[in-house]
C-alpha cells in the first residue's frame, strides 16, 4: 500500500499538482512535512526549464514544417503548366 502511496504521489508532482492539494489528497495537514517526505520526486527547476523550453521548440518546428508543406502543395505544379503549343 506505501508503494502505491508513493506512486500517487510521484505522478501528481511530476504533472505538476500543486503541493497543498497533494498534502490534503495525502491527508497531510502540513504541505511542509509533504514536501519533505517528495521534494526529490520533483523534477529541477533548471530540468523543468529546459523541457519547457524544447516542448516550445518542438511545437514551433512543427508549426514550421505544416508552414512549409502548406506552401508547397499551393504552388503551381511547374512541370504540369501548359505552355501553348509545342513547337518542337
Amino acid at each position: 500500500m506505501h508503494a502505491l502511496r508513493h506512486y500517487f504521489a510521484s505522478i501528481t508532482l511530476a504533472d505538476g499538482v500543486n503541493i497543498k492539494e497533494l498534502s490534503k489528497y495525502l491527508g497531510h495537514h502540513d504541505p511542509g512535512f509533504t514536501l519533505q517526505m517528495y521534494t526529490h520526486m520533483l523534477p529541477s527547476s533548471y530540468d523543468r526549464a529546459w523541457q519547457a523550453v524544447d516542448r516550445r521548440l518542438e511545437r514551433l518546428a512543427l508549426r514550421l514544417t505544416e508552414q512549409s508543406r502548406s506552401r508547397a502543395d499551393q504552388s503551381p505544379d511547374i512541370e504540369n503548366i501548359d505552355r501553348g503549343p509545342d513547337l518542337l
